[in-house]
């Protein structure tokens, strides 16, 4: 598989994992990282492990509307890094958020793709 596949195949599997969040399918999402992934928000607070990332989630609940912009991504072996801009609205929420993220993720010994690590910049609201 080359560089191009490989990037093309992770940008999907962000996809599902943001359709997985729409949908409030916490065991979807959960599977798309892996076993000791690492998500950093960008208030400094640090979420080990897929169980608790599947709790986190499950707390923020339902999201009215998401958007990925995939802006830079390189794979190198079985790594993959991408720089994107996400736009959210947490139900809660009356305007969106916007955060930058870098996401590494690695294909896994059962040839999935899962996300290892992502770290997120502190949010800005009110973007429209």
């Amino acid at each position: 598989m080359n560089n191009v596949e490989t990037v093309n195949i992770v940008k999907e599997h962000h996809f599902q994992t943001m359709k997985a969040v729409q949908n409030m399918d916490w065991s979807g999402l959960a599977q798309s990282y892996s076993e000791n992934a690492v998500v950093m928000l960008g208030d400094g607070e640090k979420i080990e492990g897929r169980e608790a990332i599947k709790a986190y989630y499950k707390k923020l609940g339902k999201f009215s509307e998401m958007d990925l912009q995939v802006k830079s991504s390189v794979a190198s072996g079985d790594l993959c890094y991408e720089i994107a801009e996400m736009t959210f609205t947490p139900s809660e929420f009356q305007s969106s958020v916007k955060v930058q993220a870098l996401f590494i993720s690695r294909l896994q010994s059962d040839g999935e793709w899962r996300t290892e690590a992502v770290s997120y910049s502190h949010p800005r609201q009110d973007i429209h």
